[in-house]
């Protein structure tokens, strides 16, 4: 198993973006991130309705093709291990309200319907993901919404992205056809690992996964979209739910304090699959949201090179897939957005 995060990287993440990047995306001049605190922008979505937010619960109904599904995790895994995302690859998220600057993001993704998202909040201090993705997520607190960004460069004295959009923080925490700053139509956030859920040793949602292992043709609920392209039998469609066996003892295992209350989130809660990309990958917001930056996760990931690596132990074959939920019938349909009034 390759546990070297570099080679992790060269090999498993490089997903490029259509926007701007590189030497394309100019710095600009970045005040230091004030501190927030993560109880004035959670929960993110409406609890009931958001898909993360949901325990799976005694006697679920698993997928019959179970155990051969469960086989593609247990294959990238012993291929490339299982990460956590923290340097790059994953999402900062910044909080705004009525008095952040604002700013037109012209938008240059080839399929994007629009081509310019008006009057976003930016604060000064925002920088996107260091990776060709370049993500970010922007939190109005006063309009209670989210903005995402993909392929996102600039500040609030200009800025472009590869596609943006933004929706209600009342709801579920997905794009209702798609168009998402992910793959599968989950809000950028959802289902993100945040420090102080590490610090308490309890996370209480589902985890966003992404691995290179994701079907063609089309997502499952509770995604709306999917960037999957594998055709293999124990492919997993975007959507998919899996679960870490409940009856396991995750203290009788050695794990390390983080890995352990990754795993319980795991068998509470599952996780999602929410991308494609190279490797087996979880996410946890961006320490470039925190004045703190990379400390703020010191003594509760093992980091090297951007990544926690999970140790060899970690209970992979004991994975199980829930049953699918349904085909999603808007699959393709990118006609319409939750706030039309803020394209042109």
């Amino acid at each position: 198993m390759i546990h070297d995060a570099r080679v992790l990287l060269l090999l498993a993440f490089l997903v490029p973006a259509s926007g701007c990047e590189g030497d394309d995306c100019e710095a600009h001049d970045r005040p230091a991130v004030p501190s927030f605190d993560p109880a004035t922008v959670l929960p993110l979505y409406d609890a009931s309705v958001n898909p993360f937010d949901q325990a799976i619960g005694a006697n679920p109904t698993y997928h019959p093709d179970s155990d051969l599904l469960a086989t593609s995790l247990q294959e990238q895994f012993d291929d490339r291990g299982m990460v956590v995302s923290v340097g790059e690859w994953t999402v900062p998220v910044y909080v705004a309200d009525s008095s952040s600057p604002r700013v037109d993001v012209g938008l240059s993704a080839p399929w994007a319907p629009y081509s310019t998202l008006l009057d976003a909040p930016m604060p000064a201090w925002v920088q996107q993901d260091p990776s060709s993705d370049g993500s970010m997520a922007v939190i109005d607190v006063d309009a209670g919404l989210e903005y995402d960004f993909f392929g996102f460069c600039g500040g609030p004295d200009g800025a472009q992205a590869s596609w943006a959009n933004l929706l209600s923080r009342d709801g579920a925490g997905v794009f209702a056809r798609g168009l998402s700053a992910r793959g599968s139509g989950f809000a950028l956030l959802n289902g993100l690992i945040w420090p102080h859920e590490l610090e308490a040793g309890r996370i209480e949602h589902a985890l966003l996964f992404t691995f290179d292992l994701t079907r063609a043709g089309g997502p499952v609920a509770p995604a709306t979209e999917s960037d999957g392209t594998g055709v293999g039998g124990n492919n997993l469609p975007e959507g998919a739910r899996v679960q870490l066996d409940p009856a396991l003892d995750i203290d009788a295992l050695g794990l390390r304090p983080w890995e352990a209350t990754i795993a319980r989130a795991m068998q509470e809660f599952g996780m999602i699959l929410g991308d494609d990309g190279g490797g087996l990958e979880l996410e946890a917001i961006s320490p470039l949201s925190f004045p703190e930056g990379a400390s703020v996760y010191d003594g509760l990931l093992d980091i090297d090179e951007g990544f926690a690596v999970f140790s060899d132990s970690f209970p992979v074959s004991s994975f199980r897939v829930l049953a699918y939920g349904a085909q999603n019938p808007d699959f393709g349909d990118t006609s319409d957005v939750e706030f039309p009034d803020r394209f042109e």
